[in-house]
């Protein structure tokens, strides 16, 4: 009841926040007529994909199927265009104090990510009001939760090798901007988000929600100056460091039994979060977290809840990286991220792919920016997945990815 309590004050104060601010906006300035604007954007992309060991989708290499026995060798080669982008972002009249805008961008995957099809899957579709000191969302977004990210070349990012957040789903999000002095800012968010994300991953087809929204929330701190690192890639403070965190439910009902059966399970997430820049041309960024039930924002190596329990899974992870720009258009990033659930907590289950115990990527790539619109890259990666079940044997191996695109 109190966490119920909880999260309607949340949700009725983020409903006052905007309505005042919307009412302070229109009182003082009324809408102007000026002209939207739109930009269309995109890349192609040509991503070849070679794993001496199988990931559970070759081209999208979350986490690796257990080792055959008797020796078969599973290499596995992928070749496509799926993360090719195309997006529009818009810029509506000033409603008030704030100025109006949004954006809709989608690669070309299937729904079911792991599917390893074509498709067409929205990545963020939004509107917004924002201004220097606030910002209004609404719409599909990234996670506020856990919003560090490695620089690797699968779409999959590090996500099952303790790399969560940063997936997709619907929210309402609410953002304040407070500078501390004339170099450093403090960024306050919190949203109300959809519990589960729009794209199918295993192990969570049976989930639902339990009629309420997950609560995200993030404090994020930046000093510095801000200044452009390498070619094309946005402004960056010298340093930057963040806590955020989740709390939410999931629930899973049985078919029709006698007696009936439903669990519902509390869902939540602690992360920190930071990155430093030395010298404006080397320097480190890492991530951990810790939880319970984070499946479906990656974390537990996708998994939620336990297969015949239907209780959350705990689990710890994080990764590190340190990059180096060797030029401004070449650079270097090598780090490693670890998923550990809690043992625990799984079940073995024979003859599938559950009951995942431990995972890791250890990962070194090239980027070659040969302007701002081509860039040529290359990456080397180890992964290893353990599982519970005895008859699916741990299996590890090196995997190569070359990658070609072009940004317009």
């Amino acid at each position: 009841m109190r966490v119920l309590l909880a999260r309607v004050s949340i949700l009725a104060v983020c409903v006052l926040v905007v309505s005042a601010a919307t009412a302070r906006g229109q009182a003082s300035q009324s809408s102007t007529s000026e002209d939207p604007r739109i930009k269309i954007f995109g890349a192609a992309k040509l991503d070849v994909i070679w794993n001496e060991s199988r990931p559970q989708a070759p081209g999208v290499p979350f986490f690796l199927v257990p080792k055959f026995a008797g020796g078969f060798t599973n290499h596995t080669l992928d070749i496509n265009a799926r993360q090719s982008l195309l997006g529009v972002l818009f810029t509506g009249p000033r409603i008030g104090n704030f100025r109006s805008g949004g954006r809709i961008s989608a690669v070309f995957f299937d729904a079911s990510v792991l599917a390893d099809q074509n498709g067409f899957l929205l990545q963020q579709s939004y509107g917004e009001l924002f201004n220097d000191h606030w910002r209004f969302a609404a719409g599909l977004q990234f996670d506020v939760f856990a919003p560090g990210l490695p620089t690797v070349l699968p779409f999959s990012y590090l996500g099952g090798s303790g790399s969560p957040g940063n997936c997709i789903r619907g929210q309402i999000r609410v953002e304040r901007f407070v500078d501390v002095g004339s170099e450093s800012r403090l960024t306050l968010q919190g949203a109300l988000s959809q519990p589960l994300n729009t794209y199918v991953t295993p192990d969570v087809v049976l989930d639902e929600d339990n009629g309420w929204p997950n609560v995200e929330g993030r404090i994020g701190f930046g000093s510095g100056k801000p200044a452009p690192i390498g070619i094309g890639l946005l402004t960056q403070r010298p340093w930057e460091v963040s806590v955020s965190g989740l709390v939410g439910q999931l629930r899973r009902t049985a078919p029709p039994t006698d007696p009936p059966r439903r669990v519902v399970s509390d869902v939540w997430g602690a992360d920190v979060d930071f990155r430093v820049n030395l010298a404006g041309f080397f320097g480190f960024k890492a991530e951990a977290y810790t939880g319970q039930g984070l499946g479906n924002y990656n974390g537990a190596i996708l998994q939620s809840l336990d297969a015949l329990t239907w209780k959350p899974i705990r689990s710890t992870g994080g990764w590190a990286e340190g990059f180096v720009y060797l030029k401004p258009n070449l650079h270097n990033h090598t780090g490693i991220g670890i998923d550990d659930p809690n043992d625990d907590d799984l079940t073995p289950i024979p003859n599938s792919l559950f009951g995942r115990t431990y995972n890791s990527t250890l990962y070194s790539n090239l980027l070659w920016d040969l302007d701002k619109s081509f860039r040529i890259a290359f990456e080397a990666t180890y992964r290893k997945t353990e599982y519970k079940e005895p008859t699916n044997l741990p299996n590890e191996g090196v995997g190569f990815h070359t990658q070609f695109a072009w940004t317009f």
